[in-house]
């Protein structure tokens, strides 16, 4: 799946249950920037009955994602459902300082405001 864009965190909901799955195979959720491999995720299918597994991959810059079965068995098939396929830009750091930064001066400049205006004498 290609993003569209440069993104740095994307994540999807996996399901998979008994009969469904070759134990011993893992689940591998990648991250690709053009055709380097820069992160992944992996589950390795080892528990039977009914399963819920969330791969992320983050803090990485990335534009195509993959998720494929790989292992041993049957030529690493798994056979699931995926959900809530992520994709969104983390806010960074920097990001995060900058919007708390703008939030307290104008909490202090309306603060000053107030005094200010407490203040002066009636007119």
């Amino acid at each position: 799946m290609t993003t569209g864009q440069i993104e740095d965190f994307a994540s999807v909901d996996v399901f998979y249950g008994r009969g469904l799955v070759t134990l011993g195979n893992s689940i591998v959720f990648e991250a690709y920037l053009g055709d380097d491999l820069v992160a992944s995720d992996e589950d390795l299918l080892s528990s039977s009955g009914l399963q819920h597994d969330t791969l992320i991959v983050r803090d990485v810059q990335f534009d195509t994602l993959t998720l494929r079965g790989e292992g041993p068995e049957q030529q690493g098939i798994f056979l699931g459902s995926i959900d809530n396929v992520r994709i969104t830009p983390e806010p960074s750091t920097l990001s995060t300082l900058l919007l708390l930064s703008i939030l307290s001066l104008v909490v202090g400049y309306r603060h000053r405001a107030r005094q200010d205006s407490s203040l002066r004498p009636p007119v």
